[in-house]
């Protein structure tokens, strides 16, 4: 870890701090990563996280959500409510957050759809196809989408 990094940490956990909603999701997003200054912990990163949502961060807000739905860090698993946060998120235009969400939206319909359809009538297939909420495609590529931005910051 060099100086500009225990520098930057300095600042962004000062500004957390204080307030700051992004430097919170920042903070957050470090802790969820463990990267060199601050070691990885769930745990903490959700409390930034959850900091920075209450301040209307989308970014934040779609972490929590995604926290939400694994159940990590202490966490209950809550689909219902990480869909609250999915939506607050996409209203403040996280597209990843809207994806989600009507990933998720979807699944359930068509869950509800095989569940009420009478198996032996010849009904017309889903009018979304056989598009599926697949949390594999989901789970922890939120780490991963944040470290793949610290890299590309870093070589910047």
């Amino acid at each position: 870890v060099g100086e500009d990094d225990k520098l930057a940490a300095e600042y962004y956990l000062r500004a957390a701090t204080k307030g700051h909603a992004h430097a919170r999701y920042s903070v957050g997003a470090y802790y969820y990563v463990g990267d060199g200054w601050l070691p990885e912990s769930e745990t903490d990163a959700v409390e930034y996280f959850a900091l920075a949502a209450a301040q209307e961060h989308a970014g934040a807000m779609y972490m929590l959500a995604d926290n939400l739905l694994e159940g990590v860090a202490g966490l209950r698993q809550d689909r219902d409510l990480a869909k609250i946060w999915l939506l607050a998120a996409g209203d403040k235009g996280h597209r990843g957050a809207r994806s989600r969400l009507f990933a998720m939206l979807l699944e359930e319909e068509d869950r509800v759809a095989r569940v009420t359809s009478d198996s032996s009538s010849s009904s017309p297939p889903h009018p979304h196809g056989s598009i599926y909420y697949d949390p594999s495609k989901f789970t922890d590529a939120s780490r991963q989408t944040l470290r793949r931005r610290k890299t590309t910051f870093d070589r910047a």
